[in-house]
């Protein structure tokens, strides 16, 4: 685990420092906050890919409000908490058949 420097000059871990740098984060959609839509660090991100089912990906993902159908791992993926290899591999392992539309 790689340990960052606050502006403050305090040591943080990454998850640590995730929440820091979120903590500033207004209320999302619903009063949820965009914190607790996506937690930080490399943990709420593999929790994330191995909740996913990709057998609902292909004919869901293009609905608004069907968020059973996305992966929700794109600030994961962003800020390379979760790799684009993990989550391929991740998928075809898990379904192969019906991971085409969201590998590609």
């Amino acid at each position: 685990m790689q340990a960052r420097r606050t502006s403050g000059g305090m040591w943080l871990d990454d998850d640590a420092f995730l929440a820091a740098a979120l903590s500033f984060a207004s209320d999302g959609p619903g009063g949820m906050s965009r914190v607790a839509a996506f937690p930080p660090g490399r943990r709420a991100g593999l929790a994330r890919l191995h909740d996913f089912k990709v057998g609902g990906y292909a004919g869901g993902r293009n609905f608004a409000g069907e968020r059973r159908s996305v992966s929700s791992l794109s600030p994961y993926l962003r800020h390379g908490l979760v790799t684009l290899v993990e989550a391929r591999d991740h998928v075809l392992s898990e379904d192969a058949g019906r991971a085409g539309k969201f590998v590609q």
